[in-house]
Formats: structure tokens, C-alpha cells, sequence
């Protein structure tokens, strides 16, 4: 959890193979981490994830059994997964993986005391846009127009430069 970012996916089960491959596809797109700091599962500590953990040049790092203090951003972020997500499916109709990805775009958009900030932003560099302030940025600035003129002043601009 650099910087309070998190990822959360449903795997059908805890096997190495699974749990490797679901690594790979959340967390690599966003690069390769220093260190990976997870709890005693044994999925995380087996031979294809030590593998994976030195092929990338990452420290696979355990916290203390039975003591989930150790673990202090992570099991914040259990809590609010578990509150959002049970909150969020019994307005029922989604499914877990659509439940799950609104679950993640709260917290990726909560202000984090820590971070000064929201994930959102600290990863991206901008707010992670909600759908009111594209209603709003909309109404107050249309970027179709904005894109126009500049495709006819660089048009005119060419042109201009082919007439020399």
C-alpha cells in the first residue's frame, strides 16, 4: 500500500498460481513495488511468489502472526473494504466485481489524513473525476470548442508556414 494506493480483486481461490497471477495483472500496470508487505497466508509466501518477488527485485516482507498492529494501513484498509462493500451489495442488482470496483473508487477518492490527500490524486496527479464535477467542468468549460480552436489555429499556423 505505497502511499495508501490499494488494489483488491475476487479470486476464485487462494492457490500460488492464482494469487501470482492476480498480482501481476493489478499491480504491475502500476509498477514494479520496492517490497510487497502481506500477511502469513501461505499463498503469498510460496515458491512461485518468491519467484515472481525476485525476478521484479522486491522484498517480500511478513508481518508478525497475530499481530495485525504491525499491519496498521492494511487492516484500515480491510475495514473500509469490508464496510463498503457490504454496504454497497445489499443495494443489490451488481455483481461482486462491479461492488468491488465501486468499493475501490471510494476509497481511491477519500481524503487520507496521512497522505494530505486523496489515493486518487497522490497516484495520478489529478482528482479522480466524480461524475457531478464532470457535470459541472461540462457547464463551465466545453473542451470540444476549446479543441477546435486550437485545431484551426494550428491549421492556420501550418498553412502560414507553408506559404514561406
Amino acid at each position: 500500500m505505497g502511499r495508501r494506493w490499494a488494489e483488491a480483486v475476487i479470486v476464485r481461490d487462494k492457490t500460488a498460481d492464482t494469487v501470482v497471477s492476480s498480482f501481476i495483472k493489478s499491480w504491475v500496470p502500476y509498477g514494479v513495488p520496492k517490497e510487497i508487505i502481506c500477511d502469513n497466508e501461505k499463498s503469498f509466501h510460496g515458491l512461485m511468489m518468491r519467484e515472481l518477488a525476485k525476478l521484479m527485485g522486491t522484498e517480500l516482507v511478513a508481518i508478525t502472526p497475530y499481530h495485525p498492529q504491525g499491519n496498521t494501513p492494511v487492516e484500515s484498509f480491510h475495514r473500509h473494504l469490508r464496510k463498503h462493500f457490504d454496504r454497497i451489495r445489499r443495494t443489490g442488482g451488481l455483481d461482486l466485481e462491479e461492488v468491488l470496483a465501486l468499493t475501490m473508487y471510494i476509497y481511491r477518492t477519500s481524503y487520507h489524513t496521512a497522505l494530505e490527500d486523496t489515493p486518487g490524486r497522490w497516484l495520478f496527479g489529478v482528482s479522480v473525476t466524480m461524475p457531478e464535477e464532470r457535470e459541472i467542468d461540462d457547464l463551465m468549460f466545453d473542451t470540444n470548442a476549446s479543441r477546435i480552436e486550437w485545431l484551426q489555429k494550428e491549421r492556420g499556423q501550418t498553412l502560414e508556414r507553408m506559404r514561406l
